[in-house]
């Protein structure tokens, strides 16, 4: 599968995403809705940022036989998309369009009923639900709730925390705003049934069968040479970075574009390159795990994965994960494998092994989309051991599971750490100085992504960490899980310290951003080394070869200067990497 397929997917999976809003509840036009009930209106759907700055704003003709929708949600220009959409659905006649009015452009897809029910249900299996008060909404009253859902995407589940303002009048909510603070609002909204006009298909347009050609951002067939010329059979990662960038800069606006979008997109764009010249996705991408790492007779693979020397495969099982950790157990000890941390309860959790330079990971899966009828599925995944690998290895690899910390007085540092409290286990922020606001509730206790049923456990070691999303310090009063969101900004920075060790390795996580969001070795003033986090709350091990350095004195500083989504960083447990 090439990179080119998966951006194409990725787009229709957020198209999804993004249609279904409109009409969650709209999809069974034969339901007999409540008395009150309004299930004909128009009104401006309005996209705001967590700084409060309006990102777009929609309109929504809305009633129980169809939907249109005219302007592109969160905007186009920004992304290198057109804003100037609609998109049309018509239920009885099984018909979802979309028009591109600036290229005369039209997509026509079947409105798959079994594809909507099984985005509906993404929104629907709620495990928890909080009522947090009452208030109106565009002169509606609502009820405000704290709403955790949980969807299997793709075989990987993800759950997400979103606060929604409800009426009863609607089948909708009138306003919801997600764990990163941004907001979709219904805002002038006109009760009166939007004119059939509205909902016939469009003329005049001419039909393509890709949609991202109607968005504006065809990557099916670019041409290395001439982005944005089809030749077919290119793979994207044979793009030429330069001159993609300059087309897409030249979409964005050309000269009048935002120079800080542009330079945040050719990073991202630039990284994003990078790993997919590494990915191999295609079957026996994990090959060369097989031969350190046997398979277990019986069970099959349903997809490989590969990038740089990290390889991972999901297989079906008729045993349960619980029996395929005792066959790996059983089955590596004995050959110099050693046991690192094993959780399994009611057949979820996870398992780690390491022999010098390897670590193994077993954990249980999702179906990847295997036709066969398993007891289980789990992923293996081998990749280098940050802990007994030599210094040249940079390798970012999930660490071993939380552990008790070892004891030690603040006047002298436990074993490996940097300076005394280098790993947060006093619970303070002792040897650190803090700016801004964004540490005021640092250094955060235990996995608070979990207890929020994020999905994404934090992964940091003993019991405190810096987590800049966080609120929970353990206090009387407070709740496991509780936020202060992104919007604080500032940096922590430590004392002095000599550098006696070859590696430094330390836990990273949260936001991907190595301009604002990171952490950094800093030496005579000068940031020498630094890191980000990948948009994902779970930390994993970083390692620095600071063998350059050694003898100098330095300084940690953790740099939390970014309020958009994924505003915040992650980090824990400073440390020699050679146990010094």
């Amino acid at each position: 599968m090439t990179l080119k397929r998966r951006i194409f997917t990725g787009s229709r999976l957020a198209f999804l995403g993004i249609s279904i809003f409109f009409f969650m509840l709209s999809a069974f036009p034969a339901v007999a809705f409540s008395k009150g009930m309004i299930t004909g209106f128009s009104a401006d759907w309005v996209m705001i940022s967590p700084d409060g700055a309006v990102l777009s704003t929609s309109k929504l003709y809305k009633t129980p036989e169809a939907y249109r929708m005219d302007g592109m949600p969160m905007g186009g220009a920004q992304f290198g998309m057109s804003g100037n959409i609609t998109s049309l659905g018509l239920y009885a006649q099984k018909k979802e369009y979309l028009y591109n009015h600036d290229k005369k452009l039209v997509f026509e897809t079947e409105l798959d009923e079994q594809e909507m029910m099984e985005m509906l249900n993404l929104f629907k299996n709620v495990e928890s639900e909080v009522v947090l008060g009452k208030e109106n909404v565009s002169g509606y009253a609502c009820i405000k709730k704290k709403v955790t859902t949980t969807a299997t995407v793709m075989g990987m589940k993800e759950t997400s925390t979103q606060i929604i303002w409800q009426s009863d009048r609607f089948e909708m909510p009138l306003r919801t705003r997600s764990e990163e603070g941004y907001v979709s609002e219904l805002r002038n909204i006109k009760t009166k049934k939007p004119a059939a006009d509205l909902f016939k298909p469009l003329t005049g347009y001419a039909k393509v069968d890709n949609m991202m050609a109607v968005l504006g951002m065809d990557f099916s067939d670019m041409d290395p040479e001439e982005p944005f010329e089809k030749t077919p059979g290119e793979d994207i990662r044979d793009l030429d970075p330069e001159k993609f960038m300059a087309a897409m800069e030249e979409l964005m606006g050309g000269e009048g574009s935002d120079p800080e979008k542009a330079a945040q997109l050719r990073e991202i764009f630039t990284q994003a390159l990078a790993q997919a010249r590494e990915m191999d996705v295609e079957p026996g991408a994990a090959e060369d795990m097989w031969k350190i790492v046997p398979k277990r007779p019986g069970d099959r693979v349903g997809g490989e994965f590969r990038t740089g020397q990290t390889y991972s495969a999901t297989l079906g099982s008729q045993a349960s994960v619980e029996d395929v950790c005792d066959f790996y157990e059983k089955k590596l000890i004995p050959e110099g494998w050693q046991t690192r941390g094993r959780s399994v309860h009611n057949g979820q959790g996870f398992m780690l092994l390491s022999r010098g330079e390897y670590l193994l990971r077993i954990s249980s899966a999702e179906n990847p989309g295997m036709d066969e009828t398993f007891v289980s599925f789990y992923n293996l995944q081998l990749s280098a051991n940050p802990y007994d690998a030599p210094p040249s290895t940079q390798t970012a690899v999930t660490p071993p599971p939380a552990t008790a910390p070892l004891p030690r007085t603040p006047e002298s540092p436990g074993k490996g750490l940097l300076f005394p409290n280098s790993d947060f286990e006093h619970g303070d922020l002792t040897n650190w100085t803090g700016s801004g606001d964004a540490f005021h509730f640092q250094p955060t206790k235990g996995d608070n992504p979990t207890a929020r049923h994020r999905g994404q456990p934090s992964n940091h070691q003993g019991d405190f960490w810096i987590g800049t999303y966080e609120k929970y310090q353990g206090y009387p009063g407070q709740e496991p899980g509780e936020i202060q969101g992104d919007q604080p900004t500032g940096t922590l920075t430590s004392i002095p310290f000599r550098i006696s060790g070859d590696r430094i390795g330390f836990l990273i996580g949260g936001g991907k951003r190595l301009d604002s969001l990171y952490v950094a070795l800093v030496i005579d003033g000068a940031e020498v080394l630094k890191a980000t986090g990948s948009n994902h709350e779970s930390m994993i091990s970083h390692l620095w070869d600071v063998t350059a350095y050694k003898g100098k004195e330095a300084r940690i500083l953790i740099s939390d200067q970014f309020s958009g989504g994924w505003g915040h960083i992650n980090a824990d447990d400073f440390r020699y990497g050679t146990g010094e």
